[in-house]
């Protein structure tokens, strides 16, 4: 990111994007809201198995212990997001430190208030959602019209 910023157009006043990924991306966008908060406007997070969760007692990436010194959990919390999970996506998960549940719905929803939690124990107003798509299992296709119908919506609002 970095180095694309680098070579972005020097008119590009604001160097800033909107981040979707699903399963395994958004595992990676879960982890890159905590590093660059500062890049994104927001992020869509579809149907990840495992979260980075605010505990001390978790090592990094599925908590806090050893995690990078550039991880702002805090600052993560300002930036707009959604967790978004399939309502029939709920075949059990194989086993991760410090997750909370067994299915992806469970492990959204934990993380979910986990986060919140930690934004409003640090004095900060949380930004994140969890969103459902109604019909859905772990459809990559469905999930993602999901997370556009999301970020549509915001950039409207901008």
């Amino acid at each position: 990111v970095e180095q694309l910023a680098d070579v972005m157009p020097s008119s590009c006043d604001d160097r800033r994007f909107f981040l979707f990924g699903h399963s395994a991306g958004a595992q990676f966008a879960a982890r890159f809201v905590l590093i660059h908060a500062h890049r994104l406007i927001a992020t869509v997070m579809s149907a990840a198995s495992t979260y980075p969760f605010p505990s001390e007692a978790v090592p990094w990436p599925y908590g806090m212990a050893g995690a990078p010194a550039t991880v702002d959990w805090l600052a993560a919390m300002t930036s707009r997001i959604s967790v978004c999970v399939g309502a029939n996506d709920d075949e059990p998960r194989p086993g991760a430190p410090g997750q909370v549940g067994s299915t992806r719905g469970q492990r959204a929803a934990a993380w979910v208030d986990a986060m919140r939690e930690h934004a409003d124990a640090g004095g900060v107003v949380p930004r994140i959602q969890l969103s459902l798509a109604e019909t859905v299992d772990h459809d990559e296709r469905r999930m993602s019209l999901h997370g556009q119908a999301i970020l549509a919506a915001w950039i409207a609002e901008a």
